[in-house]
């Protein structure tokens, strides 16, 4: 392997806190946005700012503000809200900035007519309050320290938090934690930076590589589905990951339930004001769908690891999978019953890139067009079929398939083998050039 290509990654670890003084997280969140929109509204106020780089604008915010110790003349904005620790007022600061950044980007589309509606001035934040060095310290691995405001006075209150499973080492090298807080509880977000040491690019990766591992996404029982395969294009290995069938009968579940509550509601309509009705049918969609989605998270984290160990496992260190932006249209294709919320192949995909880098393995991407639709053996156009039924080309979700040349199989290796014979094609187009 090429020495000297050394990277690194950050990942986002979420602690929870228990319940110890939420009260002055709560505080400390609402002063924060205090002093965001404070520094949001004097940034809108001074033009001249916005000529200089981020740096600067704090500074000139500062001493507008706060003054220099040894300024003679008042400041021009004098700062409202008393003593407040030094990092904290900087963070707020940079969150004021982005988004008067973005205000005012917003204002010059719409001045050129890139957009129709007219930019409108925040008038609160809820921002998430940053917790620069300085404002936490004496982490162990079930603890930390932060500087909170308690109403009254700045001070340090030690918090223990649930690392929920993924446990975050003393020696890790951790950024600057963000403070999220919801109805159900408090949330420490731990941004941690690690070494990756194989940060290759696939064209670097081709010239040493012996395999390489296609992943297909089918939305059947079979979520993906893993072809090894040689620079030749001959399939080794099949390695299929299962639970599709487990993880649509739990979605059913909870649809089943929306359907339920929506029903029950029925015959309250008449009794009830119908915004009001609305608006409990949002809160009870919401609630589902967010079950829903939780479970989609799940299964794509479960899948992506899968993947992954068994790459890891083969010594395999270049991944193919499909690139599905702006490609597979749900809306326009009647015979695509299923939606955003059954098919989770772009999830799996977004974790498996980050997950996949992190290990010293890259996942690259190829359009997936006529994939699904031509035999890898002769490119003859294909229909999809269950067993027991009729072939048809339209038959989305069919597992079997026969070519117009009388080729039969499995249809999702047959896609998982198109993904692999283009890639192969398109390297060596990009080889021949150079």
């Amino acid at each position: 392997m090429e020495q000297g290509k050394i990277g690194y990654s950050t990942t986002t670890y979420r602690l929870r806190l228990y319940q110890k003084h939420r009260e002055w997280l709560k505080m400390t969140k609402d002063i924060y946005n205090e002093v965001v929109k404070y520094y949001y509204d004097i940034l809108l106020l001074e033009d001249e700012l916005w000529n200089l780089t981020n740096q600067q604008m704090m500074r000139k915010l500062e001493l507008m503000t706060i003054g220099a110790r040894y300024q003679k003349e008042e400041v021009k904005y004098p700062f409202p809200y008393g003593k407040i620790p030094l990092y904290f007022r900087r963070a707020a600061i940079h969150a004021a900035i982005g988004a008067g950044k973005g205000f005012i980007f917003r204002w010059k589309l719409y001045k050129e007519g890139e957009i129709e509606e007219i930019p409108k001035k925040a008038k609160e934040f809820h921002a998430s309050p940053v917790f620069y060095a300085g404002m936490y310290r004496n982490r162990t691995e079930n603890s930390i320290q932060l500087k909170v405001y308690n109403g009254v006075k700045w001070v340090w209150d030690k918090y223990r938090f649930h690392d929920m499973g993924r446990k975050l080492s003393e020696d890790c090298q951790m950024k600057s934690p963000s403070l999220k807080i919801t109805e159900r509880g408090a949330w420490l977000h731990v941004p941690v930076v690690t070494p990756v040491e194989d940060i290759r690019t696939v064209n670097e990766r081709m010239k040493e590589e012996q395999e390489i591992c296609v992943v297909y996404f089918p939305n059947n029982n079979n979520l993906a589905v893993c072809a090894r395969m040689d620079l030749e294009g001959n399939v080794r290995e099949y390695y299929l990951i299962k639970g599709g069938n487990k993880r649509k009968n739990i979605q059913k579940k909870w649809q089943q339930q929306l359907k339920k509550s929506r029903k029950s509601r029925q015959s309250e309509k008449r009794r009830e004001n119908i915004k009001e009705e609305q608006k409990q049918e949002g809160k009870e969609n919401q609630k589902y769908y967010k079950k829903i989605s939780q479970l989609n998270e799940h299964y794509a984290h479960k899948v992506s690891r899968e993947i992954l160990n068994y790459c890891m496992e083969r010594e395999i260190r270049l991944i193919v999978v499909p690139k599905y932006e702006n490609v597979i249209s749900f809306q326009n294709k009647g015979y695509l019953k299923t939606d955003g919320y059954d098919w989770i192949g772009r999830r799996i995909i977004r974790d498996l890139k980050y997950k996949s880098y992190q290990n010293g393995i890259v996942t690259t991407t190829i359009r997936p067009y006529h994939i699904s639709d031509t035999c890898h053996i002769c490119d003859g156009k294909i229909k999809r079929y269950n067993q027991g039924h009729r072939a048809s080309k339209n038959y989305y979700g069919g597992q079997l398939y026969i070519c117009e040349n009388g080729h039969r199989g499995n249809a999702a290796k047959n896609s998982a083998e198109n993904i692999g014979r283009y890639f192969l094609k398109h390297y060596q187009k990009e080889k021949d050039k150079v």
